[in-house]
């Protein structure tokens, strides 16, 4: 519940390769299986614009779907 604090009423929900991304409001989440710690990317200081619609992993990135279009974050570096 920790990791979702923040991001307002919830949207979406997509999971690959260990990890389980939440979109909300005011931004997304991340939950690592493996090491059980929750990331956020709120807007503004990582994500211009929300609310996050919907959220899709794609390797080393995540493309998040906001009012101003599709925004792809690299997570993994």
């Amino acid at each position: 519940r920790d990791g979702v604090a923040g991001l307002g009423r919830l949207h979406a929900l997509a999971a690959a390769d260990g990890q389980l991304w939440v979109a909300g409001d005011a931004g997304a989440a991340r939950y690592d299986h493996e090491s059980r710690i929750w990331t956020r990317y709120l807007q503004p200081a990582d994500i211009p614009e929300g609310p996050v619609r919907d959220v899709l992993p794609a390797g080393d990135d995540v493309w998040l779907a906001t009012p101003a279009g599709a925004l792809r974050l690299r997570w993994r570096f």
